[in-house]
């Protein structure tokens, strides 16, 4: 038998060759590949300085808490809890005048983004956690860190309007967390 060379093979966080997409009637989920994934913590007195960096380096400052804020080519600064920040959408590394204004460390392998969205996606995401996410409630721009199925995540209201939501959570638990949203999925919105 001859040497075989290893040959490695790209997969997505759910162990396909490609992203995660799937859909049911008014309900969707698409995985967000190669999304980086930042977690940036305010030094102590130096909020002002570091969401002045920010706004400089991305074009948007720290978001008041529950929420996140937009800035330049995709990138999302989102509260993550007191003095707690995920940054998302960049590609490069972090700019010097971020990591000297605050701590930051890449998060990029540990956490995973899907998008989920529809008429439905409320309701699935009601049977998975215990956050009210309701437009009145959790408006576009919200953002909260809460348990889904008892795994952490950073949930983030894109588009109220549509109920178009991203949420983070820890690659670790990808299947688990797809096994738990394809249930809350076929039993608010049957694929028929």
């Amino acid at each position: 038998m001859a040497d075989q060379p290893y040959k490695l093979v790209s997969r997505s966080a759910f162990g396909a060759g490609e992203p995660l997409a799937e859909s049911w009637p008014e309900f969707s989920i698409a995985e967000l590949a190669g999304l980086s994934v930042w977690w940036l913590s305010v030094r102590a007195g130096g909020e002002d300085a570091l969401s002045k960096a920010c706004e400089k380096q991305f074009g948007a400052g720290l978001p008041q808490a529950r929420r996140y804020a937009e800035g330049e080519k995709g990138v999302r600064i989102a509260w993550a809890g007191e003095r707690q920040y995920f940054v998302t959408g960049m590609q490069d590394a972090v700019p010097g005048a971020i990591e000297r204004a605050g701590r930051v460390v890449d998060q990029s392998d540990g956490w995973l983004a899907i998008r989920i969205t529809g008429g439905k996606s409320r309701e699935v995401m009601e049977k998975l956690c215990g956050i009210d996410l309701h437009a009145s409630v959790f408006p576009g721009g919200s953002a909260a860190r809460a348990p889904v199925e008892g795994m952490i995540a950073l949930i983030v209201c894109e588009d109220d309007t549509n109920g178009t939501f991203m949420i983070l959570f820890q690659r670790s638990s990808a299947r688990s967390f797809l096994e738990h949203v394809r249930h809350a999925a076929h039993s608010t919105s049957p694929r028929g």
